[in-house]
């Protein structure tokens, strides 16, 4: 055991110099094979140092391409000789001297012209058919509105020209009309116009004419449509009845034919048909029973009596 302070032993001295010849080696190793020595070599002629492998780019906006011109670049000995040994000749040279064959531009294209379409015959259409500027433009075939929406009739009338039929009834001016005025106008009591009926026809329970019509016979209330007509003739019965029209005098208890006396001019006949058509003794049957137990049978007689006439 060595004490502190004493020499180094002979075996410790063996394993310095071993450690000392390695590293001695390994430094000679280093400098001949990494290029060290050169480097040192060079140092000491004078010359300055480059190294291959170190390259220092401008700024991007000065640079032809993205890598700079190696021309000027001094490179050892030793890779100039190898590169000195590659054998160019080896490389094969893109040929530059290919034929082209030009795309002729005077070329002349044939087109084969498209036959004419054809024509198909348009039969001209007869514009020479006369178009009505008067009341002949007006279709005689349906009753025709006194004011818009004035009648707007859907029943069947039938029509009819002056001359043709005793029972032609045409407006003033007319030349083409309907059988009878109760069809054409939706008033099946052919009930005369005046502010007065029509007051009396709203308060009981009906509805006030649109508008009327004048001609054969003179003027006539007209209704939107049927049933109004036909509704409004029974309000006017009621009003009738209940003595509230001053022309029917005492006529709450009244005969058929007394209330026919007033009610058309031909009372008579009107009356004798009117108790046919209900199956009573119009000079026994009063207006109070048929309104109070038959209105809408009343209601019907009349205007089959009047003349309402439908295909």
């Amino acid at each position: 055991m060595i004490e502190n302070g004493a020499g180094y032993s002979s075996r410790q001295w063996m394993l310095i110099s071993f450690l000392a010849v390695i590293i001695l080696v390994s430094i000679v190793l280093i400098t001949q094979y990494s290029g060290l020595g050169y480097s040192i070599t060079l140092l000491a002629s004078g010359k300055q140092v480059k190294y291959i492998d170190t390259v220092e780019f401008p700024d991007i906006e000065e640079l032809d391409g993205l890598f700079p011109d190696t021309d000027n670049i001094e490179m050892p000995s030793e890779v100039e000789g190898v590169l000195n040994e590659i054998e160019l000749s080896t490389i094969t040279p893109t040929p530059t001297n290919v034929t082209v064959t030009p795309t002729p531009t005077n070329r002349v294209i044939t087109q084969t012209p498209k036959p004419a379409p054809t024509r198909i015959p348009v039969t001209p259409t007869n514009t020479n058919t006369p178009i009505p500027t008067t009341s002949g433009a007006r279709d005689y075939s349906i009753p025709w509105p006194v004011s818009p929406g004035c009648p707007a009739s859907t029943l069947r009338c039938i029509p009819c020209l002056v001359g043709t039929d005793s029972r032609c009834r045409v407006e003033t001016g007319e030349t083409h009309g309907f059988i009878g005025w109760s069809c054409q106008n939706n008033n099946p009591g052919n009930i005369r116009p005046s502010s007065f009926r029509d007051s009396l026809i709203i308060a009981m329970g009906g509805t006030a004419s649109c508008g009327y019509r004048s001609g054969t016979g003179g003027e006539y209330m007209v209704f939107s449509d049927y049933n109004t007509g036909f509704n409004s003739l029974k309000a006017y019965l009621r009003a009738i009845n209940a003595g509230m029209h001053s022309t029917y005098t005492n006529c709450g208890d009244c005969t058929l034919r007394f209330f026919a006396q007033t009610y058309s001019t031909n009372y008579d006949t009107y009356a004798n048909n009117l108790g046919n058509y209900l199956g009573v003794n119009p000079d026994t049957t009063t207006l109070r029973t048929l309104v109070e137990t038959r209105l809408d049978d009343l209601a019907r007689g009349i205007q089959h009596v009047e003349g309402f006439f439908t295909q």
